[in-house]
């Protein structure tokens, strides 16, 4: 059923054109929510648009190594995968408007995620300049290294279905790290040694650049995709924006006036 519901929209989107005409030239990108991937630890490819006018639809295939990344399924109880993903607040005009998304595996096999998304009823499209993640999808990185996610039978379509063309769609080289942690710190030993140069240098009470944040607890917000209140990715080699998840406040040591006294 889940199938048929995305193959139905998809043709939609894709064949129910009432003329073709230059709408924008956009911008379209996949992008990890965090700079590093460990394997087995869920992270979110954010689909980020730009430069785009009366955008109304969006549907395209994103093409993936099975034997590298899984979907995350969002109903592991049940036979057919259902892809976790989240919808952001730009086709929904922050909530207001009613839009529909839907996503599965091309033929119930691992390798091809089909979706579409797009705005539903009498509804002009939304205008974007700057940079907006429409929806983030989640995945399960399997093994190390270099793995290379693309799009095909991709296409926009403005509120009046016409296809939005000269759209620039950029796929995403991922590097995936392993989750091997040889001194039991909590910590990746190739994370470590891509931000550290080693694996003594960290611990997982140690503060490299004394932010408040412990290098571990820098780790597990970077995994996570947080960014600091300021906005900021966490660094453990540069100083976060206190007052974020873990964040413990330095307190000085202060000697007591009155011990002083008994030295003065």
């Amino acid at each position: 059923m889940k199938q048929s519901l995305i193959i139905c929209f998809n043709l939609f989107i894709l064949n129910t054109l009432i003329t073709v005409s230059a709408v924008s030239a956009g911008t379209v990108s996949l992008e990890s929510n965090t700079p590093f991937v460990i394997t087995n630890h869920p992270f979110s490819l954010e689909l980020i648009i730009e430069d785009t006018a009366d955008l109304y639809g969006i549907a395209f295939d994103l093409v993936y190594d099975d034997a590298s990344l899984q979907v995350q399924d969002n109903d592991p109880g049940t036979a057919e995968v259902e892809p976790q993903i989240t919808e952001g607040t730009v086709l929904n005009s922050n909530n207001t408007a009613t839009t529909f998304l839907r996503a599965a595996l091309k033929d119930k096999t691992p390798g091809t995620l089909v979706y579409g998304h797009t705005r539903s009823g009498d509804l002009s499209g939304v205008n974007i300049s700057a940079p907006v993640t429409t929806a983030r999808l989640f995945l399960v990185p399997l093994i190390s290294g270099t793995t290379m996610l693309s799009v095909a039978e991709e296409t926009l379509k403005d509120s009046e279905v016409n296809t939005i063309l000269d759209t620039v769609w950029n796929g995403i080289a991922l590097t995936v790290y392993s989750e091997l942690d040889s001194d039991g710190d909590g910590m990746s030993d190739e994370w470590e040694i891509a931000v550290f140069g080693d694996t003594q240098t960290a611990e997982a009470t140690s503060d490299y650049d004394s932010d408040g944040y412990s290098d571990y607890q820098e780790y597990l917000n970077m995994l996570n995709g947080e960014k600091d209140p300021s906005g900021n990715t966490y660094d453990p080699e540069a100083k976060n924006a206190p007052g974020g998840s873990g964040y413990v406040k330095n307190t000085p040591n202060i000697v007591p006036i009155y011990l002083l006294l008994l030295f003065d």
